[in-house]
C-alpha cells in the first residue's frame, strides 16, 4: 500500500499545476473586466492589505485577459493538454483501486482516457466549488450577501451551511473518482460507499494532523531551506494518498466478503 501511496503522491505533485492551471482557464473563459473590477473593489472595501491586494489584481487580470481574447486554437490546445496533464493522478487512482479489487482494466485506450478526463473535469468543478465555500465565510460573505443585496439573514444561513455543503460535494468528488477512474468490474453497487466516507474522513484528519504538527513540532524550513514547502506538500499528499487506497482496500475487502463463495470441487 506505501509503495502505491508514494505513486499517487507523485503524480497528484504532478498533477497540481496542470489542475489550477485548467481551473483558472475555465473561469477566465467566463470572467470579464467588470468582474476585475468587482473583485478588487470588494477586497479594498474588506481592507485588504497593499501586498495582497496587488497580488489579487494582477491575477484577476491575468485571468480576465483570457476571456477579453477570442478562444484561439493555441488557447484550446492549451486547455486539452492541461486536462490532459491534470488527469494523471485520476488515472493513476483507478490503477489503484484496480489493484485492491485485484482486476484489470479492460478499457481501450480511447475510451479509457475520454473516461478519465471527464472524471477530471468533473472533480476538479467540485473541488472549486468546495473551495469557494471553505475561503468565502464570516465577514467576507456578510459582504458578499450585502452586494447582491441578500443581508445578513443570508449570509448566516451560508455560515452555517457552507461546512456541511462542502463535505458533501468533497464526498461526492471522491466518490465519483472511485466509481468511474477504475475499470467497470471494480464498481461497487452503490455510488457512494463505506471506503468514500473513510477516505474524506481520512483526509481531514490526516491534513488537521499534519498541520499542527508541522506547525509546532516540525522544522523542515532549517532542514530543507528553499524545498520546504515542496517536502511539506509531498507528504501531505502522501498522508492523502494513504487514506484514499484505505477506503478503496475496505470497499474492496466488503465486496469480497458479500460475493458468493465458489463451490468447492469434489
Amino acid at each position: 500500500m506505501t509503495d502505491r501511496a508514494a505513486t499517487l503522491s507523485y503524480y497528484a505533485m504532478l498533477s497540481l499545476f496542470p489542475a489550477l492551471l485548467v481551473t483558472i482557464t475555465i473561469i477566465g473563459l467566463t470572467a470579464g473586466e467588470d468582474t476585475v473590477r468587482s473583485i478588487v473593489s470588494f477586497a479594498q472595501e474588506r481592507g485588504v492589505a497593499g501586498g495582497d491586494l496587488d497580488v489579487i489584481e494582477t491575477v484577476s487580470r491575468r485571468v480576465s485577459q483570457i476571456s477579453s481574447g477570442t478562444v484561439s486554437l493555441t488557447l484550446l490546445v492549451a486547455l486539452v493538454v492541461g486536462l490532459n496533464a491534470a488527469s494523471g493522478i485520476f488515472n493513476a487512482a483507478g490503477r489503484a483501486v484496480d489493484a485492491a479489487f485485484e482486476v484489470r482494466n479492460e478499457r481501450g485506450f480511447v475510451n479509457q482516457r475520454l473516461v478519465v478526463h471527464a472524471v477530471t473535469g468533473v472533480v476538479l468543478l467540485l473541488l472549486l466549488v468546495v473551495f469557494v465555500m471553505v475561503v468565502v465565510g464570516g465577514g467576507i460573505a456578510e459582504g458578499l450577501f450585502d452586494l447582491i443585496g441578500l443581508g445578513d439573514a443570508a449570509a448566516s444561513i451560508w455560515n452555517v451551511t457552507r461546512w456541511p455543503a462542502a463535505l458533501a460535494l468533497a464526498i461526492v468528488a471522491v466518490a465519483v473518482v472511485m466509481r468511474f477512474a477504475p475499470s467497470p468490474a471494480a464498481r461497487r453497487r452503490h455510488i457512494v460507499t463505506r471506503g468514500t466516507f473513510v477516505t474524506v474522513g481520512g483526509w481531514i484528519l490526516a491534513s488537521f494532523g499534519f498541520s499542527v504538527y508541522v506547525t509546532n513540532f516540525s522544522h523542515y524550513g532549517a532542514l530543507y531551506g528553499a524545498f520546504s514547502a515542496a517536502i511539506v506538500l509531498l507528504l501531505w499528499l502522501y498522508l492523502l494518498a494513504i487514506a484514499f487506497l484505505y477506503g478503496a482496500e475496505l470497499d474492496a475487502e466488503v465486496t469480497r466478503r458479500r460475493a458468493p463463495e465458489a463451490p468447492q470441487p469434489g
